[in-house]
Order: structure tokens, then C-alpha cells, then sequence
């Protein structure tokens, strides 16, 4: 399975309320295998909303005929809803970005598929162990596909 089949709508107009003193952010809903994406648009002036999808520890969503709700319960204890026009588009994306599409593996456990991956490596949940060690035989220096954020430079 590839990574990118866990993605079944990329992207949606959607709507997040930000607190009854600032007016929902409404735009582009963007959905990648590692973040969420919020974009009003070129002509607004509020910036790009981002969220990392291993900041989520729960997940809920809502469907009514029309629009749907998913609620996003993050680990720094904030709570987003994200209001999702159409039905269809919210039951798509829900499974994009629930967090049990991933798991924890140790195949890695003695550096030897490796030695530049980490112990312990985030998968998709429905790669098992052994194939990561195929896949392993075929990667440059025994890499496979594992969940990585690219790590940024530290501000001056």
C-alpha cells in the first residue's frame, strides 16, 4: 500500500472557529499525510493555519446531509472543529486523518535494517515488520518509508 492511498480527498472548503472575539477562518481545506492545511486564500490577509497531525490524540467527527464537523482534540489540550462543506467530503477525510492510520515500530531495534533511522519508527498501520525489512533490502544505505517531519533551522 502506498502512503498516499491513505489520503481519500486532498482537499475541501472548510471553516474554523477561533474564539467568539475573532471571526472563523474559512478557506481551502488542504489534508497531507503529515498536516492539515487552512488556507483563506491569496486576497485575505490572515495568514496559513497548519497543524501536525501527530499533535492529535482524538478524533471525532460529525455528518449531517449537508456539511460535517470533525473536532480535533490536540496534546497541547487546545480543541479545533473544523466545519467541512459536504457531507461526502467530511467522511472522506476523516479517515485521512485519524491517528490510528499509523503505528510505532521497533524493526529497527538494533540498527541493523538502518543505521541512520531512529530505534523506534512512526509506519502506516497496515505495513507489517517484515515487509519494512523487504522494502529495506531495496532503499539506498537499507532506508524504507517511514513518517518524517523535516526539521527546520533554528531562528537567529
Amino acid at each position: 500500500m502506498e502512503f498516499s492511498e491513505l489520503i481519500h480527498t486532498g482537499w475541501a472548503q472548510a471553516e474554523l472557529p477561533r474564539g467568539p472575539e475573532a471571526l472563523p477562518l474559512r478557506g481551502s481545506l488542504c489534508v497531507t499525510l503529515y498536516h492539515l492545511l487552512l488556507s483563506p486564500g491569496p486576497a485575505s490577509c490572515v495568514d496559513l493555519w497548519l497543524l501536525l497531525l501527530r499533535s492529535v490524540y482524538f478524533f471525532e467527527k460529525q455528518v449531517a446531509s449537508d456539511s460535517g464537523t470533525i473536532t480535533l482534540r490536540c496534546k497541547d489540550l487546545r480543541v479545533l472543529q473544523l466545519e467541512i462543506e459536504g457531507a461526502e467530503a467530511t467522511l472522506d477525510i476523516a479517515p485521512s486523518i485519524e491517528t490510528n492510520a499509523w503505528r510505532l515500530s521497533e524493526v529497527n531495534g538494533d540498527f541493523s535494517l538502518c543505521p541512520r533511522y531512529p530505534r523506534a519508527v512512526i509506519v502506516p498501520h497496515v505495513v507489517d515488520d517484515d515487509a519494512l525489512a523487504r522494502s529495506a533490502r531495496f532503499g539506498q544505505g537499507g532506508r524504507f518509508p517511514v513518517l518524517s517531519y523535516p526539521l527546520l533551522p533554528a531562528a537567529p
